[in-house]
């Protein structure tokens, strides 16, 4: 069983090092799709939690539970922008998720917000900033990905306590600031 990991890990790490860097024409003409924005709000609705929570029972939430649904709730978000108004293959499509959800681009995100925050939602982003995490991914920086918690912190907790609309003014801004104009 070992000696079949072995040889499929090292398959897996050939055709990692036989793919481009550099985009292709194709590459380039799905990007073009992308960020082609539609006629049509490119935001899907967020569909309201099931059940929401006060706000003092949302701040008794431990930060890293908060970051647990945020992150969901801003793939789910970056995913939905993606695919509205899109004619991307589903690869390309992915490619630019996992771009705009890692923590380098959470990071830059939660800066670009920080003056549209209201002050209970910089202490929640302050807090879930500060959380002691459990380890950092090897492709990020502790600062980036810090910065990248306290954002999904902030989300979690936004939607927990159904301010879904909130949560879609601020994707907004970050998607007018970071990707140019939202239709």
């Amino acid at each position: 069983m070992m000696m079949f990991l072995r040889r499929r890990n090292s398959a897996a790490k050939a055709a990692e090092a036989k793919t481009p860097d550099t985009p292709s024409p194709a590459d380039a003409n799905a990007s073009a799709q992308i960020e082609s924005s539609p006629e049509k709000d490119p935001l899907l609705p967020l569909v309201p939690p099931v059940q929401t929570l006060s706000r003092a029972e949302a701040n008794s939430r431990s930060m890293l539970a908060l970051a647990h649904v945020g992150d969901a709730v801003y793939e789910l978000l970056v995913r939905g922008s993606l695919i509205a108004g899109s004619t991307a293959g589903v690869n390309e499509l992915h490619r630019h998720t996992v771009s705009r959800v890692r923590a380098e681009s959470q990071a830059e995100a939660a800066r670009l917000l920080q003056p549209k925050l209201t002050e209970e939602e910089k202490e929640i982003y302050r807090r879930g900033r500060n959380c002691r995490v459990h380890g950092v991914p090897a492709h990020a920086s502790p600062g980036d990905y810090h910065a990248a918690t306290g954002l999904e912190a902030l989300f979690g907790w936004l939607y927990l306590i159904g301010e879904t609309a909130r949560i879609e003014e601020l994707f907004r801004s970050i998607q007018e600031e970071s990707h140019g104009p939202v239709s």
